[in-house]
């Protein structure tokens, strides 16, 4: 059955303290991407008011734990990397300015289940434990609005650092059900300028359908390699910029968490769908596209 991207959820009841949505302040997961500076995307939940925010921030490491970071990372290329706080904590804080910093675990990978019902890495050992972390830019933040349509076509949120000369591309979510991914680029787009990209911007896949025929995404529908892109929208020049974008990898890719409890990708545990895992361990669903 076929909808407009605007339904809403009601759990029954809260799964754990990762989905307990009782409180402001919980446990949240973000993907890591770069070093200097390290990029964090908050894992979005559409069913939980506390997850309904897409968020990217700049962190800090202490050095000892940023090498350890980065030499783990070094030896597993393929695998994604993922930060959660072990103190509660409120994302508004965050952004408010009134959280600096918190403490937190980093995992690499994440367990493979048909679904995502309470912490992913319950019983799982970090690489790093208890660290602390400081809170260093908010390059992105957004509160989910049911009532904003879904874009037409893919729209990503590009973001990046003129000194690390890295950009990256997280999609731009709107209402269930949707995907969450995060991309490594080959380079920065050099027909956007680096105020912009540090600003974290939307760019558009003109052509690419974020629904094609009302279905979902279950696999990532950007592939490696370089793609047009428009910036601003409408691409109508002068008043609006387009160019290449060239894809490295896809860092992370997922159904399953962002639309808990219900992932249209996902067909039922009596006949799981095979995993899309992008570069191992995203928690991906079923190949192919479904009905959302």
């Amino acid at each position: 059955m076929e909808n407009d991207g605007r339904l809403a959820f009601n759990p029954d009841k809260a799964m754990g303290p990762w989905l307990d949505h009782s409180s402001e302040k919980v446990q949240h997961a973000f993907v890591m991407v770069g070093t200097e500076p390290l990029f964090v995307c908050h894992l979005t939940m559409f069913a939980h008011p506390v997850h309904r925010y897409q968020m990217v921030m700049t962190i800090g490491l202490d050095e000892k734990s940023l090498r350890t970071f980065v030499a783990d990372r070094d030896e597993h290329p393929s695998k994604p990397y993922f930060l959660g706080n072990t103190e509660d904590m409120w994302l508004a804080r965050i952004k408010g300015g009134r959280t600096h910093e918190f403490k937190a675990d980093v995992f690499r990978g994440i367990p493979d289940k048909p679904k995502y019902e309470s912490w992913p890495w319950e019983n799982e050992a970090p690489i790093l434990a208890n660290i602390k972390v400081e809170v260093r830019d908010i390059v992105y933040f957004r509160q989910f609005d049911f009532d904003v349509p879904t874009p037409e076509d893919l729209t990503y949120i590009l973001f990046g650092s003129e000194k690390a000369k890295t950009a990256y591309l997280t999609h731009y979510q709107s209402a269930w059900p949707d995907f969450d991914e995060v991309i490594t680029l080959a380079q920065p787009p050099q027909w956007i300028k680096y105020e912009e990209i540090e600003a974290g911007v939307p760019i558009t896949f003109r052509g690419m359908k974020t629904r094609p025929g009302g279905l979902l995404h279950c696999t990532s529908p950007i592939s490696k390699g370089t793609h047009p892109a428009h910036y601003d929208g409408a691409g109508h020049a002068p008043l609006f910029e387009s160019g290449p974008i060239a894809v490295d990898r896809i860092d992370w890719f997922s159904t399953k968490i962002v639309n808990i409890p219900n992932d249209p990708c996902y067909v039922g545990t009596s006949d799981p769908a095979p995993h899309h895992d992008h570069l191992a361990g995203a928690a991906g669903s079923s190949s192919g596209r479904r009905h959302g």
